[in-house]
């Protein structure tokens, strides 16, 4: 219990980092989201669902990023699903919706693994 304590800790940390360069880059091109920069700097990990990186590694492996997928495949409720897309689009880690395309992934599964996944 106490080695799962330290990896969560561990890929907060990394995520937290993370996080802090992709929102300058947001802020700065305002692209892929549609938060105000008040909204974004406000984000923060401890807010983050703890489904997030499980979530964000099916959306890699599938390469599909759809609030229903996410529903379906952890049998949540639309509103924590949607809760969890929203996440990962304030992270920078997938698009924002688009009706004709849908969202696209934007992290490959490399990153992914030097987030979540180091030790």
């Amino acid at each position: 219990m106490e080695n799962e304590t330290n990896k969560k800790s561990a890929w907060r940390e990394r995520l937290e980092t993370v996080i802090e360069e992709t929102l300058t880059k947001i802020i700065s091109k305002r692209e892929n989201i549609h938060l105000t920069p008040e909204e974004l700097k406000k984000f923060s990990v401890d807010e983050l669902d703890p489904l997030v990186p499980e979530v964000l590694k099916m959306m890699i492996e599938t390469n599909e990023a759809s609030t229903a997928k996410v529903q379906g495949k952890f049998g949540l409720g639309y509103a924590k699903a949607s809760r969890i897309m929203d996440q990962l689009e304030a992270c920078g880690f997938i698009t924002e919706p688009n009706p004709e395309k849908g969202r696209k992934v934007l992290i490959t599964l490399e990153e992914y693994k030097s987030i979540f996944e180091k030790e």
